[in-house]
């Protein structure tokens, strides 16, 4: 958990003519370094007979996190076609005539384009600190049934620092969007589209919370009956898939005594240990701790988003 992540949003408006507007949009954010309890479980794939390892949980208290987050920018732009002109002070002019600043009534229709620049070069490696000293319990089956039968526990050190390799790419979006008051003030329909690239890396590709490249078609419409509005909405969301050869899989499970794609021995560094300054994904190889790829297949996904709501308003 980080309670406190600093974080800084600059955006402007700018009103060109009186059914258009432009919006620019910059946030940045500091990183993630966050207190954890680490969970492992060893001899996940064991077979219980004599010999072989028994899953086996250790729980580790005070891990940390730590990452780098993404940067956005973005542009919008819309333009309306107005029954009635907007004033400029919208709360001044509410005040003396009652008027209220509504899309639904005071628009035929409106048209919206977005545009999002997503920087993600700060995301390179997800890098876990267990605390000094921490270890992974390991358990030989003894080859009866009992979960807990052992012929022999013993523990296996971990590494000061287990890097997860990520390497987000930069991301492009855009969004197309328009409404269209079929009955002003009570029914309004809408349409949309929305495009984004891929921000996986093809080399560490998981079952990540990053997309791939998608695409979406948005329907949705809006009912108002005095002063409730309903809102409903579907989304179909295409994503194309994506295939990781073994040949290029380079995304590691964590093996507290595995050595394998660890980085090669220079003089000064055994290359053993993790060098924050040279990530993983810059790098290509681990430091000591890591196992085979495990992430060599066809990533692949779709959706279906349907939504509603209530809007209630007050006079």
């Amino acid at each position: 958990f980080d309670g406190f992540v600093p974080a800084a949003i600059f955006s402007a408006h700018i009103v060109p003519i009186d059914q258009m507007d432009i919006t620019l949009m910059a946030r940045v954010s500091d990183g993630i370094d966050a207190g954890a309890t680490l969970n492992l479980t060893t001899g996940t794939y064991g077979t219980g007979e004599v010999g072989s390892l028994r899953p086996l949980r250790t729980e580790l208290p005070g891990t940390r996190l730590q990452t780098g987050l993404p940067m956005q920018f973005g542009l919008g732009v819309r333009y309306a076609d107005r029954t009635e002109r907007r004033y400029r002070d919208p709360e001044e002019a509410g005040r003396v005539t009652g008027r209220i600043e509504d899309q639904m009534q005071n628009e035929v229709w409106d048209i919206e384009l977005d545009l999002v620049y997503t920087y993600n070069g700060a995301v390179k490696d997800f890098v876990v600190t267990p605390p000094d000293g921490a270890a992974a319990n390991l358990c030989e089956a003894d080859g009866t049934d009992d979960p807990d039968g052992c012929i022999s526990r013993f523990d296996a050190p971990l590494p000061g620092q287990l890097p997860l390799p990520h390497g987000w790419r930069d991301q492009f979006s855009a969004r197309l969007g328009a409404d269209w008051n079929v009955i002003p003030g009570t029914l309004a329909l809408r349409a949309g589209s929305h495009f984004e690239t891929s921000g996986l890396n093809s080399r560490f590709q998981i079952q990540d919370v990053l997309p791939g490249m998608r695409l979406g078609l948005h329907l949705g419409a809006t009912f108002r009956f005095d002063m409730v509005d309903f809102s409903i909405a579907y989304a179909h969301i295409f994503q194309w898939s994506e295939t990781v050869s073994a040949a290029d899989a380079n995304y590691r499970h964590v093996a507290a005594t595995g050595d394998v794609g660890q980085c090669e021995a220079v003089p000064g560094d055994d290359g053993t240990a993790y060098d924050p300054g040279r990530p993983v994904t810059d790098r290509g190889c681990y430091p000591q701790g890591f196992g085979n790829p495990v992430n060599a297949g066809t990533y692949a996904a779709e959706f279906n988003v349907v939504s509603a709501s209530v809007r209630l308003h007050f006079r």
